[in-house]
């Protein structure tokens, strides 16, 4: 009987949003949006797992905030996200063609597409254990 080989990177993300980062770790993904580009030109995002308050304020905000106008919640959300966003890594600008370093600052992370913007919030969601990751994978079947 052959032994199948089990690797950290493959624990690891079955154990998202079951098992905690400390406040000095961080969690490294390349979105599925890029499996299709070479690898060498795939970008790289780290975040922090929420807090328990964040995560709370997230929840408020999917549910419970009809109150709110979309304007208000969106700017919740990018602070949100921004707040725990650490670095991108291989991330081109279109037009120049030239590697993009992260400053760390609002304007800059602003510039990211809608689209990339949501699978960092949706990475956020799985590692904080507020939505399984099963659940992205069967809205896009």
């Amino acid at each position: 009987m052959k032994e199948t080989k089990v690797t950290w990177e493959s624990v690891k993300q079955q154990m998202a949003g079951l098992a905690p980062l400390t406040n000095a770790s961080t969690w490294s993904f390349t979105p599925s949006i890029y499996s299709a580009i070479p690898t060498q030109y795939q970008p790289k995002f780290t975040i922090k797992q929420l807090t328990m308050l964040q995560a709370e304020r997230v929840k408020t905000l999917m549910f419970n905030s009809a109150d709110m106008s979309d304007e208000d919640k969106n700017k919740e959300y990018l602070s949100i996200v921004h707040s725990i966003f650490v670095k991108w890594e291989n991330l081109y600008d279109l037009g120049t063609g030239n590697k993009i370093e992260y400053d760390g600052s609002a304007e800059m992370f602003s510039i990211l597409p809608h689209s990339v913007f949501m699978k960092i919030y949706e990475e956020a969601l799985v590692v904080a254990g507020i939505i399984p990751k099963k659940f992205f994978e069967l809205t896009r079947e």
